[in-house]
């Protein structure tokens, strides 16, 4: 009988560590997720900073090129709560811009630099975020708690790059190679 009250007090505690562990680990993915979502609102603060200046600008540094596809951009005020594919795409065509008036205009050249630590200080959050919650064993405690993966983005601030027809090759040549394999 006794060695049955002190195999169920030992298995019980056990049970009580594996449950606090677990407790642990979902606080520790709670704070990274946490602290991914503060540094992407500020990577949100800037874009909405250059969006603003861009918008002010646009009739004196508008040239009849690029006018509508700038004004559809500038117009949309889509500034979504995670870092999403379509926003990095949305970004990388307004940096674009941009760079044609960085030799005209140092406020440009200012928000660049502060978006850029800012994004940097973001992906370095989210890829933190996401090997944490995808090692062993957090990525139990991550799904049953359905964290998302974070994207990171890509942008760079000051550097011409067309980070939609990039993605579209990349997906186009993922797709040969399935096609290859027979996938």
């Amino acid at each position: 009988m006794k060695k049955i009250i002190i195999f169920s007090i030992s298995i019980l505690g056990l049970f009580l560590l594996i449950r606090i562990y677990f407790i642990d680990i979902q606080n520790d993915l709670e704070l990274k997720n946490e602290e991914a979502k503060s540094a992407w609102k500020e990577v949100i603060e800037y874009d909405k900073k250059r969006i603003n200046y861009l918008r002010n600008k646009r009739d004196s540094l508008n040239n009849e090129n690029n006018s509508i596809e700038l004004d559809s951009v500038l117009k949309s005020d889509y500034f979504p709560d995670e870092c999403e594919l379509e926003y990095t795409f949305k970004q990388s065509m307004i940096n674009n811009y941009s760079i044609k008036l960085t030799n005209e205009v140092k406020e440009i050249n200012q928000i660049d630099s502060i978006s850029n630590l800012r994004i940097q200080l973001y992906n370095n959050k989210a890829r933190e975020f996401n090997q944490k919650a995808s090692s062993f064993p957090n990525i139990i405690v991550s799904r049953r708690n359905h964290f998302k993966r974070k994207v990171v983005s890509k942008v760079v601030y000051g550097v011409f790059a067309d980070i939609k027809k990039d993605y579209n090759k990349t997906m186009d040549w993922m797709l040969k190679m399935e096609e290859k394999k027979g996938l």
